[in-house]
């Protein structure tokens, strides 16, 4: 077996350096959900829960947690939806993307979901971003990250990025975060960097095919960020060079740089290969400048129609199905029998769904988005949150629901206590207290903690017993749990 990191000592500044910090674990990280909590405010919990927290200087809503600083999917705060856990250097590319309030943005190869969620909320929860990837089962992850955060903005696909269609519409931002040999992350992933021939070159070939697409689906004027998690040229210089010379007047690379994150400049040669000059414009990080993991990223501008077929793809010009559409989904106004009960049951105001676009999926689901969200026009977009689910007899707000627009209840809410949240988050039944027991009615209660909704539970008045629906695909193994 080889190691392959170390035939990029040649490209290194300080290749002991490098060969040092990629020996080494790598620290835990991730960034707050502004929408919820402030960054100060989410680190003073994370410090009272023993973990030792410190500002990452390139980003100002992340953090690094240093020392023993596992179990932070266990914290209650994550549970919550206060915070996402990525690595450092993965935040990067959207970073690079920036993308703009107003903005239509596609992720083509999204999954598990952390970037989508960053550009979801870098454009505030509103507009639209568009995440796509070829596997259904991996878009699962996609979406429990965009349900625990209470993002409202994302249209979920599952259709193959080399072919991505024409009919989808045109973007402002493109990312293609490719699939890859992922050396970068050796740091959690070891056995990664002691292979027998890495596939670099089958690799590439998909690539490139990614990136062609995603600039045809790109408007023009607008921005592409292409990057990966592998140090390997021939996955990233390589195929950039191979496309801007297929069209050399349709793209640009634009300068990428980042204020306090040490970045080290692209190659314009590798071993015999030579690349374009503009190479340099790219981001390489290594490891050992930042302590992080490794990642490329290069951002290009498309500057003129890359083919007829590009040009003439039409730009959605208006907002999510209007009251009936053609594939089914039913707006909803404010006077719905199921949202005047849903206001009523938890004591919610009337300008409650103000904001939102509340629609009728099917005869049992109710989603919701914003009103600017323009959907991709392809089969069956996942479009949105989950956010009721319409029974036989009461409807019942899902748990993203429950999470997104709980802290506005004045009735049927439960503030829960350390053994109850356990109990809680394990899906068991718990008893309340005298002085806890504020409920006006026997049913469905939103359950908080500290202020912050968890989701649903139901009050059994007979037994004086509250039953968690907390959902079973991502309930918690308390005997871990960190408050």
């Amino acid at each position: 077996m080889n190691n392959l990191l170390a035939r990029y000592h040649p490209i290194i500044d300080d290749p002991r350096a490098f060969d040092l910090v990629t020996s080494r674990s790598l620290d835990r990280f991730l960034w707050v959900n502004e929408l919820r909590c402030e960054v100060d405010a989410l680190r003073r919990m994370l410090v009272q829960s023993g973990f030792e927290v410190h500002r990452l200087p390139w980003h100002a809503p992340a953090l690094r947690l240093t020392g023993a600083a596992e179990g932070l999917g266990r914290h209650w705060a994550y549970r919550a939806g206060l915070f996402q856990v990525q690595e450092a250097s993965s935040m990067i590319p959207v970073l690079v993307l920036n993308p703009q309030p107003g903005e239509r943005i596609l992720d083509l190869c999204a999954a598990p979901g952390n970037k989508t969620a960053q550009m979801a909320m870098a454009l505030k929860n509103r507009g639209t971003v568009v995440s796509n990837d070829i596997v259904g089962q991996r878009q699962r992850a996609t979406r429990m990250i965009l349900d625990r955060l209470g993002l409202l903005n994302v249209s979920l696909t599952c259709l193959d990025g080399v072919n991505y269609p024409r009919r989808a519409g045109v973007f402002d931002a493109v990312l293609v975060d490719a699939p890859c040999t992922c050396e970068g992350t050796s740091r959690r992933h070891p056995e990664r960097c002691w292979r027998e021939d890495p596939p670099y070159r089958q690799k590439a070939a998909k690539q490139k095919l990614l990136l062609r697409q995603a600039i045809r689906r790109c408007a023009q004027g607008g921005r592409i960020v292409y990057s990966t998690c592998t140090y390997a040229p021939e996955e990233n210089e390589a195929v950039i060079d191979a496309v801007m010379k297929e069209w050399p007047d349709a793209v640009r690379l634009l300068p990428t740089h980042l204020p306090h994150l040490h970045s080290a400049p692209g190659l314009t040669r590798w071993q015999d290969a030579r690349f374009h000059r503009d190479l340099v414009n790219s981001m390489r990080i290594w490891p050992h400048h930042n302590d992080t993991g490794g990642f490329f990223v290069a951002l290009m501008e498309k500057t003129a129609a890359t083919s007829p077929h590009s040009a003439r793809t039409p730009r959605l010009g208006h907002a999510a199905p209007s009251a009936v559409s053609s594939d089914g989904w039913r707006r909803l106004d404010a006077a719905d029998p199921v949202l005047v009960e849903i206001r009523r049951r938890f004591g919610l105001p009337v300008d409650a769904f103000t904001g939102l676009l509340v629609m009728r999926r099917n005869r049992r689901e109710i989603w919701a988005t914003t009103p600017d969200h323009r959907p991709p026009v392809v089969t069956k977009p996942s479009m949105g949150l989950p956010f009721i689910r319409v029974g036989n007899r009461y409807p019942k707000l899902t748990t993203a629901a429950a999470m997104l627009i709980g802290r506005s209840a004045t009735r049927n809410r439960l503030d829960l206590r350390p053994d109850q949240l356990e109990a809680y988050l394990a899906r068991r039944h718990f008893s309340l207290a005298d002085d806890q027991n504020k409920l006006k009615s026997g049913g469905y209660a939103l359950v908080r903690y500290q202020g912050h909704p968890l989701g649903i539970g139901c009050w059994h008045a007979a037994s004086g017993r509250v039953e968690s629906l907390y959902p079973k695909n991502v309930a918690v193994d308390t005997g871990h749990l960190i408050l």
